[in-house]
């Protein structure tokens, strides 16, 4: 379990997905301990790599619904 949040936390900070969101997810108390746990910088190199993995669909889906919660 441990891996697949410390995979999956960094990937969603880092595409700009909500730390409450995030927290949730991961079934932390707080934002803080979701990000000082897991808010490390993620290269270009490895969000390639994870659009590789993840549908283009669910991307754009992703982008649609982050510039939702912006707006």
């Amino acid at each position: 379990m441990h891996v697949l949040c410390a995979t999956t936390a960094p990937l969603l900070i880092s595409n700009g997905e909500n730390a409450q969101v995030t927290k949730s997810q991961l079934r932390h108390t707080t934002p803080k301990i979701t990000l000082e746990s897991y808010a490390q910088v993620v290269s270009d190199d490895q969000q390639k790599a994870h659009q590789k993995v993840v549908p283009k669909q669910l991307s754009a889906r992703l982008k649609a619904r982050k510039a939702a919660v912006s707006n």
